[in-house]
C-alpha cells in the first residue's frame, strides 16, 4: 500500500534539518558522555608511570562510529614505554611495547571485557612486563 503524503504540511528548512540531524547525532552516540580524559602518575619500585589518554570531543560528536584517542600511551621515567589501542565504542583494549613503525612490538597484552575510563593505571601496570 502507498504512503499518504500531506502536500500541506511545512516541511522544515536546511538548517532546521542539518539542526536536528546534529543533535540525533548526539543523542545516540550515548558513549560519548563516558569518556574521560586521563593523566595520571603512579610510582612503583623507583620508577614513574604515566598514563596519557585524550579524546579529540570534536571528532566524536561528527562520527557515527567509534574512534581512537587522540594520545593514548603509558611512559616511564619520562620515556615511552607502551602504547594503548581502544576505541570510543568498543569494551577492551590492548597494551603493547612502545616501537618504531614497521617494527614487531617485544610484548603485547589484550583485555577484552573492561574498559580503559575505568581501569586504574596500577591495575593496568600490573598485567605488564615492568
Amino acid at each position: 500500500m502507498a504512503a499518504v503524503v500531506n502536500l500541506h504540511e511545512k516541511q522544515p528548512s536546511l538548517p532546521e534539518k542539518l539542526n536536528r540531524a546534529s543533535q540525533k547525532g548526539k543523542q545516540s552516540n550515548f558513549t560519548n558522555m563516558k569518556l574521560k580524559d586521563r593523566k595520571e602518575k603512579i610510582a612503583i619500585e623507583g620508577n614513574v608511570y604515566e598514563l596519557t589518554l585524550l579524546w579529540n570531543r570534536d571528532l566524536l560528536c561528527r562520527s557515527s562510529v567509534g574512534i581512537p584517542p587522540d594520545y593514548a600511551h603509558i611512559t616511564k621515567n619520562g620515556k615511552n614505554f607502551a602504547l594503548i589501542g581502544c576505541s570510543s565504542n568498543l569494551k577492551g583494549f590492548f597494551v603493547e611495547a612502545f616501537r618504531l613503525a614497521l617494527e614487531k612490538p617485544n610484548w603485547r597484552r589484550t583485555s577484552e571485557y573492561m574498559k580503559i575510563n575505568t581501569i586504574p593505571l596500577k591495575d593496568i601496570l600490573v598485567r605488564l612486563p615492568l
